[in-house]
C-alpha cells in the first residue's frame, strides 16, 4: 500500500492511451481446474497483445452457479489454489489481471475481485451489493463488503499482507514509473445501484472502473446493460470495462458472455455473444485516458461532485508494460469525420435533431424581434453551401411558426467575381422554396468605398475582398433584420471578414463545422426536400467548389478556392474536434490524423501523408490564434454540441495569443521526416 501519489505528466510516448481488455469464455460451476486453464489461455493472449489490464468474469475460478456448493470448504480451497497457480503462471507478464473467486475471511464468505500483478495478489475488492432478488440468492452464501472484519489478509504463498476492502484504488504505472491510469473495481450488482462503487472511485481519482459480472441472459437485458453502463461511464467520465461470463450452470438461467468497454459514455468495443463451450473472446480497446482528464478538468459540475464525494482510499501500485501506440496498431474506432454520424439510422435521428435545434434558435429570435408577429428577415443567398443550409433551416423555422415563407427575403449580392452558376442556383433554390428573392449588385458600393480609402479597385487583393464582403453585409443590414450564414470551420481559421460576413444580427449555423454543413444539406435532400427541383438544385450546390467569390478571374484562370487557402475542410474539422474536444497536443493530433486519413471512408476521399497533415496543422495553429479577435465579436448563435467558438459559448481565448511554441512543435515533427 502507498499513499495516493499523482505523477505529473510531461511528454508521453503513449499519447495518454492505455490498452485494456475483457476476457470471456465458457465457465463450469465447480470446475475450478478447467476454469483456471481457460484463464491461463487468455493470459497468454494478454502477453502477445501487450495488454496493461485484463479483466475476467465474476467468480470465474469457481463458476457462478455453484449454489450451496459455495459452502463446501474444498471448493474454497480449490479456488485459493487456483489463484496461487494463476499468480505463479503470470509473474513474468507485465499486465494487471482482475479475477473473480469466493474468499473466506474469518467466518464469512465474500465474492471478491482479486487484483494480480507480476505474480502477486496486490488487493482484494469485495462485492458491496448482493443480488438477493428474483432468481438470485447470493445473500444465502455471501456476506456484503460492509461485513468485512479486517482491512487486510494473509495468503500463505505471499510474504506481504494483502489489503481488502472497497476503499482501494490501483495505481497502474509503467516500468519508468510514469502513471498510466488509476483503477477502481466493482462486481456485477454493484454497477446497477446508485450511487455505486464506481461513482465513488471515479470521484476519488479512478479513470477505469472494472465490473466483473455474471449477468444472466433474459430477453432485453443486453439492451438494458448497453444503456446502464454507458450512463455510469458518462456520469463518471470514466472507462468501464464490463466483463461477463458465458456458459456456466443451466439450472435456471443461461449466460450470453456479453462484454464491452465504454469510454466516457460510449461503447467502443464489444464481445461476441452466445459462445460455444470451446470458444472464448477477448475484447480489446486502447482507451484515451488524457481525454477523460480533459473532460473532468473542463466540467465544473463534475469537479464539485468530486469535492462532495471525496473519501479516504488506500492506493496500491501495479507495474505494467509501457505501451507505445503506432499508426498500424491502435485499437479504437477512429474516423476522419468526427462530427458526422456513422450510419443511416443515426443520420436521420441526428439530422432531425439538428434541424429542429437550429430552427428553434431562429424561431426564438424572430419571435422576440417581431413581438409575436411575422418578421421580414434578410439573408444573403450566394448559391454556396453555407448560405444554402442557413436558408433551409430558416425556411423550416418559418414553417414551424406558421408564417408565410415570403417573409424570408433571400438576397443575391453579385460582385465582380460572382459566377453565373452560383447566382443561378440561389435563384432556383429561393423560387423552389417559395420565398422572395432580390438582387443587389455590390460592385458600385464596394468600388466607392475603395476609392474613398484611396485604393484603386483591382478586385484581386485582400483590400478589395474585404470591401466586397463588408458591402454585402452593409446592404443586408440596411434592408432589415439580417440572418447570418457563416460556419464554425471558417470562424476557426478566420476565413471571414470582420464587419463583413463575420457579422449579422443573428447567426444561424455559426457552430456547425463545414463537414457537418455538407452532411445536413444531404440530409435535407434525402428526407425534407419537397420536390425534385429542390433536390437537383441542392445537389448542384453540394458539387460546387467552395469559394467566397471575391477574387475576379480572367479567362483561363481558376476560381478562388477556399480549401486552397485554408486547407481541406475534413482535415480542418478533424484538427478542430481533436483540439477542442480532447485538448490534445500537436503530436497526438498529428498521430491520430495520420491514422484517420490513411484510409478512405468514401469513394471520393483522399488519403493524406504525414507531411501534408503537419503542414496544414502548422497553418491551423497560426490562423486559429489570429482569428480570435473575429470570434470575440461574433453575433449570437445557437450552441449545437459541447463545442462552440462564439463569445457567448464560454469560449475564452486570448486575441493576442502567441502560437509560436505550438508552431515550433509542429516544425520539430516536420524536421523528423527529413527531406
Amino acid at each position: 500500500m502507498t499513499a495516493p501519489v499523482f505523477g505529473i505528466r510531461g511528454r508521453s510516448q503513449s499519447y495518454g492511451f492505455a490498452r485494456v481488455a475483457a476476457a470471456t469464455f465458457w465457465t463450469k460451476p465447480k470446475g475450478v481446474r478447467q476454469n483456471l486453464t481457460s484463464h491461463l489461455k487468455m493470459t497468454a493472449q494478454a502477453n502477445r497483445e501487450k495488454l496493461q489490464l485484463l479483466v475476467f468474469p465474476e467468480l470465474g475460478f469457481s463458476g457462478y452457479g455453484c449454489r450451496n456448493a459455495f459452502r463446501q470448504r474444498y471448493l474454497q480451497i480449490a479456488c485459493l489454489e487456483a489463484l496461487r497457480d494463476f499468480c505463479h503462471a503470470t509473474e513474468s507478464i507485465a499486465t494487471t489481471f482482475v479475477v473473480g473467486l469466493p474468499l473466506m475471511v474469518g467466518e464469512s464468505l465474500f465474492n471478491v475481485a482479486a487484483v494480480v500483478n507480476r505474480g502477486d495478489v496486490i488487493a482484494f475488492i469485495p462485492k458491496s451489493y448482493l443480488a438477493g432478488h428474483s432468481q438470485w440468492q447470493e445473500d444465502e452464501w455471501f456476506s456484503p463488503a460492509c461485513d468485512l472484519p479486517v482491512p487486510q489478509v494473509k495468503l500463505d504463498w505471499q510474504d506481504a499482507m494483502v489489503p481488502i476492502g472497497t476503499d482501494i484504488l490501483i495505481d497502474l504505472v509503467d516500468e519508468k514509473g510514469e502513471p498510466v491510469f488509476v483503477m477502481g473495481a466493482e462486481i456485477c450488482e454493484d454497477g446497477w445501484q446508485a450511487p455505486n462503487p464506481g461513482d465513488r472511485a471515479s470521484h476519488n481519482g479512478a479513470h477505469v472502473i472494472v465490473n466483473l459480472s455474471a449477468s444472466n441472459w433474459v430477453l432485453g437485458k443486453d439492451d438494458w446493460r448497453a444503456k446502464l453502463f454507458p450512463g455510469n461511464s458518462g456520469r463518471q467520465k470514466s472507462v468501464y470495462v464490463y466483463c461477463s461470463m458465458a456458459g456456466d450452470s443451466t439450472s435456471s438461467v443461461v449466460w450470453d458472455g456479453h462484454c464491452f468497454i465504454v469510454e466516457d459514455g460510449t461503447i467502443l468495443s464489444t464481445s461476441r455473444r452466445w459462445l460455444k463451450p470451446w470458444e472464448d473472446d477477448l475484447v480489446i480497446l486502447d482507451v484515451d485516458i488524457d481525454r477523460l482528464r480533459h473532460d473532468r478538468h473542463t466540467d465544473d459540475g463534475w469537479q464539485q461532485a468530486g469535492r462532495e464525494a471525496r473519501s479516504t482510499y488506500r492506493h496500491v501500485r501495479a507495474h505494467v508494460c509501457p505501451w507505445i501506440p503506432n499508426t498500424t496498431d491502435l485499437r479504437r474506432p477512429l474516423t476522419r469525420l468526427p462530427f458526422i454520424p456513422k450510419n443511416d439510422t443515426a443520420m436521420k435521428r441526428v439530422g432531425e435533431e439538428l434541424f429542429n435545434g437550429l430552427a428553434q434558435g431562429v424561431i426564438g429570435r424572430l419571435w422576440h424581434v417581431g413581438k409575436g408577429k411575422p418578421v421580414d428577415a434578410f439573408m444573403g443567398l450566394s448559391g454556396g453551401l453555407d448560405s444554402a443550409l442557413a436558408f433551409l433551416v430558416s425556411v423550416y423555422a418559418y414553417d414551424q411558426l406558421g408564417w408565410d415563407r415570403s417573409h424570408l427575403r433571400a438576397v443575391r449580392l453579385p460582385g465582380p467575381a460572382s459566377s453565373r452558376n452560383t447566382q443561378q442556383n440561389s435563384l432556383l433554390l429561393a423560387q423552389a422554396l417559395g420565398t422572395k428573392i432580390k438582387t443587389a449588385n455590390i460592385t458600385p458600393l464596394a468600388a466607392r468605398a475603395l476609392w474613398s480609402a484611396g485604393h484603386e479597385p483591382c478586385w484581386k487583393c485582400p483590400q478589395c475582398e474585404n470591401a466586397q464582403a463588408r458591402a454585402r453585409t452593409f446592404i443586408l443590414k440596411t434592408m432589415g433584420f439580417n440572418l447570418g450564414t457563416g460556419d464554425m470551420s471558417e470562424a476557426a481559421k478566420g476565413w471571414c471578414t470582420e464587419g463583413g460576413d463575420q457579422s449579422s444580427h443573428w447567426h444561424v449555423i455559426a457552430n456547425i463545422p463545414k463537414t457537418l454543413v455538407r452532411y445536413l444539406v444531404g440530409y435535407y435532400i434525402e428526407y425534407l426536400a419537397p420536390d425534385e427541383t429542390t433536390r437537383k438544385t441542392l445537389r448542384e450546390i453540394l458539387h460546387t467548389l467552395i469559394s467566397p467569390e471575391l477574387v475576379k478571374i480572367e479567362p483561363g484562370e481558376e476560381i478562388q478556392s477556399s480549401e486552397d487557402q485554408m486547407g481541406p475542410y475534413d482535415l480542418t474539422d478533424f484538427f478542430l474536434h481533436t483540439m477542442l474536444r480532447t485538448g490534445a497536443e500537436p503530436e497526438k493530433i498529428a498521430f491520430l490524423a495520420e491514422i484517420a486519413f490513411s484510409q478512405k471512408e468514401g469513394e471520393k476521399d483522399t488519403c493524406y501523408s504525414r507531411r501534408f497533415i503537419l503542414t496544414w496543422l502548422r497553418d491551423f495553429y497560426i490562423k486559429f490564434d489570429f482569428a480570435q479577435f473575429k470570434r470575440n465579436a461574433s453575433p449570437d448563435s445557437v450552441l449545437v454540441a459541447t463545442l462552440g467558438l462564439g463569445a457567448h459559448d464560454k469560449w475564452r481565448w486570448p486575441s493576442d495569443g502567441d502560437p509560436s511554441d505550438f508552431v515550433a512543435e509542429v516544425d520539430r515533427l516536420i524536421a523528423k521526416l527529413g527531406v
